[in-house]
């Protein structure tokens, strides 16, 4: 179990178009993607540690802000009561913005959680 693994299937029981770090150009709506941006290193001296923390990106993008801002609210929910992943959100979500073509019909919701979990 990773936590990519387990972040995964977190996000996929809320929408089943997930994507890492971009989603294809005219992926269906609503969808999410989800990047890394760094974390603590978890590491010391007589390298023991069996954890490890990374900083998750979870971008929702659906045709409703509303329905963007219930939809990261949700997750948040669903990742805070992981059984095996400590998840602390980094505030609040805020708004995305998308660009390209589809731009005016899509609405987004981001946020960043730090993620405890197990090493690979």
């Amino acid at each position: 179990m990773s936590i990519e693994t387990e972040l995964v299937a977190v996000l996929a029981n809320r929408c089943p178009n997930v994507y890492a770090t971009v989603g294809p150009n005219g992926a269906p709506l609503p969808r999410i993607v989800f990047q890394h941006v760094g974390g603590r290193t978890l590491r010391y001296t007589e390298n023991t540690s069996d954890l490890r923390n990374i900083l998750m990106h979870v971008a929702v993008w659906t045709d409703d802000p509303e329905a963007a801002f219930a939809l990261i609210r949700q997750i948040e929910d669903d990742l805070c009561a992981h059984p095996l992943l400590q998840v602390e959100p980094q505030g609040e979500p805020h708004a995305g913005i998308a660009d390209g073509a589809e731009a005016q019909s899509v609405y987004g919701a981001t946020q960043i959680f730090a993620i405890y979990g197990p090493r690979d």
